[in-house]
Formats: structure tokens, sequence, C-alpha cells
């Protein structure tokens, strides 16, 4: 027994490390990005913001390609049917390259609504829209690498993630630098350049899942709808809505913060990161459980199902006291590398209580969503998030006219907090599994 508590959490380890490199990438090469066009202007500065936040938002929404493809591929993975997963993965890269058609075909709609919701000024408009106008050329790639990044992360091959992921943002960087400084093209040269490394990041994608899945056909694009892809593609619909309920509590947080004052919304941004920064490492742990708990769910083994349940739900809790426990040391240190403005770092210290709580009563979210994802059970995951964002919209309705900004914080945690245990709730459906 012990072995095989050992030899799992080996397991746990070897998918979760790569993992969470490959997830703290992005934000790093956010910080690369907004220092490459530092260089050329505060004009183009707030131009890439704005174009770079566009994309997220809508590319955020189609992430479901990547989730979705993980707990079916974990599955078949574990059940050893390649050719169940060379299927799930055809089939599934026809539906990508169909979302991705379709973000094309509604550019102008997506940009024109974007920017109205973000309300840049005008200069900061002309250049965002001609960074925009590039990026969405590059919206198959990313759904076909979504897609890629979701088989890979699926069959155990979590070191594959990291090489498309580090690959991806390389050539990105220099090509920002090349295109945007050195050849002086400025915010159009930036927008190329991440143009083409996601072409180049899903071209090398195609490379690696032909070594682990040697019958896939890039052009074989077809839809044969049988019940498991009818299946699937009711599990991308749910867990689409599930992303834009879980996108749209952002924003809500974001915008009665900007409405409570300036002040508040410079502190919550910040503190909002210290949020993100939990989410890279216990995500991490997260994806472990969806491969995991995928394998141990399609091959029936209810007993090997439960230790990965356990064992992970547990590390979980460890990595996200070890959070708090650094966010109430460091916690006002952390605000002081982010910013020296005096007002804010002293505005901080009143809220970083709730950061400090942050991760004991949201690792419990994180946890099931790679619990669930694993099984392919995207419609509990769907009802437990609009049951958690109506508590939320109560919470918010009733404690931010009395105590404003930590009302705010408080209906956030509640809202974390139900997204657990709604999900807790209904795990004996998974283990319960013949």
């Amino acid at each position: 027994m012990e072995k095989n508590i050992n030899s799992l959490i080996r397991s746990i380890f070897y998918i979760a490390v790569p993992m969470i490199l490959s997830n703290v990438s992005a934000p790093l090469l956010g910080l690369v990005d907004t220092a490459i066009v530092g260089r050329i202007g505060t004009t183009e500065i707030g131009s890439v913001a704005i174009g770079a936040t566009t994309f997220s938002l809508i590319f955020s929404s189609f992430v479901f390609l990547r989730i979705c493809t993980t707990g079916y591929i974990a599955q078949s993975w574990g059940s050893k049917n390649t050719a169940e997963a060379e299927n799930i993965i055809q089939n599934t890269i026809s539906i990508s390259i169909v979302c991705g058609l379709f973000v094309i075909l509604f550019s102008i709609p997506l940009k024109d609504f974007f920017l109205l919701l973000l309300g840049p000024s005008y200069e900061i408009r002309s250049l965002a829209e001609s960074y925009i106008n590039i990026r969405f050329w590059s919206a198959p790639a990313v759904f076909f690498t979504y897609v890629i990044l979701g088989s890979l992360i699926g069959s155990n091959k979590p070191f594959h993630v990291v090489t498309i992921t580090v690959f991806t943002n390389l050539v990105n960087v220099f090509l920002d630098l090349f295109l945007g400084v050195v050849l002086g093209y400025g915010v159009i040269g930036i927008a190329i350049g991440t143009l083409i490394s996601e072409w180049s990041g899903a071209i090398l994608g195609i490379v690696l899942i032909k070594q682990v899945f040697p019958e896939f056909k890039l052009f074989s694009f077809n839809l044969k709808f049988s019940q498991l892809i009818k299946k699937m593609i009711l599990s991308n619909i749910d867990f689409f809505i599930r992303t834009i309920l879980l996108l749209t509590s952002i924003m809500l947080f974001t915008a009665i913060g900007a409405r409570i004052s300036d002040l508040i919304l410079a502190v919550n941004s910040i503190l909002i990161l210290l949020q993100m920064f939990l989410s890279y490492g216990i995500d991490g742990f997260a994806q472990a459980a969806e491969v995991l708990v995928g394998n141990a769910y399609g091959s029936k083994n209810k007993s090997a199902l439960k230790r990965v349940i356990l064992i992970t739900g547990l590390i979980s809790f460890i990595v996200a006291l070890l959070y708090s426990l650094v966010y109430f040391f460091l916690g006002i240190n952390i605000v002081n590398l982010i910013t020296n403005i005096d007002e804010v770092i002293d505005a901080s210290k009143h809220y970083l209580p709730w950061i400090v709580i942050s991760p004991i009563i949201s690792f419990l979210s994180f946890h099931l969503d790679g619990v669930f994802i694993g099984a392919a059970r995207t419609r509990v995951m769907r009802n437990a998030m609009l049951i958690s964002f109506i508590i939320y919209l109560f919470a918010i309705i009733l404690l931010v006219p009395v105590l404003e900004n930590h009302g705010l914080w408080i209906a956030f945690l509640i809202f974390l907090l139900f997204r657990g245990v709604t999900l807790a709730v209904k795990l004996k459906s998974i283990i319960s599994i013949k």
C-alpha cells in the first residue's frame, strides 16, 4: 500500500511540476511583452494592453477545447484504447478549426464590442485596432494548440506541453524584439511576432502529437457523430457556459472595485495578482488530478480513483497552506515589489487579510475542478458554477453597499468557497463508478 502511495505521489509531481512551469510562463511572457513595448512609448503600452486583454477574454472563452479534451483522452489512455483517443483528437481538432474560423468571421463585431467594453482613448484605440486585426488570424492556431495540449496532458506527456509553451514564448519574445524594436514596426511588429509564434507553436504541436499518436492525420477533418463525439460536444458547451460565468465574475469584481474608487481599483488589481499566483501553483496539481482521475475513471479502478482524489486533495491543501503562510509573513513585501506608490501600499494593508485566507478557502474549488474534468463531468461543473455565481451576486448586493471593498472581497471568497462546496456534494457520483 505504501509503495502504491509513493508511486502515486511521484506520478502527481511528474505531471504537476512541468504544468506549473507551463502555467507560470504565460504571465512571465506578459511581463516581457510589457517591457518590450515599454521601450517604444506609453500609447503603445496601452494599445498592447488593450489588445492582449481582448484576446485573453476571447481565447479564455474557448479553453474548454483543452479542458474537455484532457478528460476524454485521459480516460481513453487509462483504458488503453488508443484508437478511441486518436478519434477524439481528430474530431476535436475539427471543432477547434470551426471555432477559429467563427472568431475570424465575427472579428469586426467582437473587436468593436471589446473596445467599447474596455473604453480606451482615441490614440490608444487606433493602435489597438491594428494589433487586434492582426491577432485575430491566430485564433485557429490557438484553438488547435488547445486540443494538442489537452491531448498531451491526457496522455501523460507533461514535458511535451512545457516544450510547446516555452518554444512558443521564446519565439514570441525574439520576434517582438526584432520586429517591434529592432526593425521599428512597433505595435504592428509585436502583433505579427505574436501571430507567427502562435502558429509556430501549433506546428510544433503537430510534430509532438505525431510521436504520441502515430496514426494521427492532420488533414482528416471530419466529425463522425458517434455517441462519444456527441457527448464531447455537449461537454464543450457545458464548459463554455461555465467559463463565461467565471470570466463574468472576475470582470464584475474589477468593475465594482473601479466604481468604489480609483485607489480601490489599483489595490484590487494588485491583490488579485496574488490570487492568480495561487492558481498557477494549485492548478498544476489540479491538472495532475485531471490526468490520473481520468486514467482511473477510464479503467474503472475505484480504489485507484479514491487514492488519486485523496492524495491530490491533500497535496493541494498543503500547497494552499504554504501560500497562506507566505502571504501572511511576506504579503506586504510582495505588494512593495509590485508598486512603490505609498497610497496604494497603505490601502493594500487593509485588504491583505482576505488574500491570506483565500488559499485555504479556494483550494478545494481548484482541486475538484481537476477531479471533475478528469471524469468528464462537465454538466456538474456547469451547474455548480451557476449556483455559485448566483450566490456571489446575492452576496455582492447584500455586502458591498454596507462594507464596500471589504464586502466585495467577502463576496468573492464566498463565490470561491461555494465553487468547491457545490462540487464536493457531487463527488460521490464519481467515486461510485461501476
